[in-house]
């Protein structure tokens, strides 16, 4: 584990350096940017997920849930480098997805980060990711998600609609 977030953003700038691709770096507080950073390389504190992943082929992050979540629906293979909190068990789940590679800090040097990016970029771990980002795409959650609490938590159709009705903490599921 990584003892500075900072420290990813070092590596990854320093990876990409004489690199042909273009990078975006998205560091949160830009307290994290890099000081050295190579001109194809963008560091910006944030940018829209849902927007900026489409139009990635693929991404290395740090884990967090939110991130992990959008980088599956865009369909991106994925680089994990977890940091803290549950970031070091969601990248275990999401390497055993099939979409991602697991790059434990202690294993990350500049280089082995490119080349782990290299190595899902391709094959197996891209066409898995891709698979996975359709399903997700073509699922309507909200749906599926009040379809799950009414079968766990009322079981019983409504007589008069056959539909199941229940109160999950006070929440009305229709």
């Amino acid at each position: 584990m990584v003892a500075n977030p900072q420290d990813f953003f070092n590596e990854a700038a320093e990876g990409m350096r004489g690199q042909k691709e273009r990078a975006v770096l998205l560091v949160g507080d830009m307290k994290n940017a890099p000081k050295d950073v190579p001109s194809n390389v963008f560091v910006h504190d944030h940018a829209p997920y849902g927007w900026i992943m489409p139009r990635c082929s693929v991404v290395a992050h740090q884990c967090g849930i939110g991130t992990t979540a959008q980088a599956l629906r865009a369909g991106l293979p994925a680089v994990a480098c977890p940091y803290a909190f549950d970031q070091p068990q969601n990248a275990v789940a999401l390497e055993a997805t099939g979409a991602a590679l697991f790059l434990p800090a202690r294993k990350r040097t500049a280089s082995q980060l490119i080349r782990a990016m290299r190595i899902v970029s391709e094959g197996e771990v891209a066409q898995r990711a891709a698979e996975i980002g359709r399903k997700l795409r073509e699922e309507d959650g909200a749906v599926r998600a009040c379809e799950l609490l009414e079968r766990t938590f009322n079981p019983r159709p409504h007589p008069s609609e056959g539909r199941i009705y229940g109160f999950v903490e006070g929440l009305a599921v229709l």
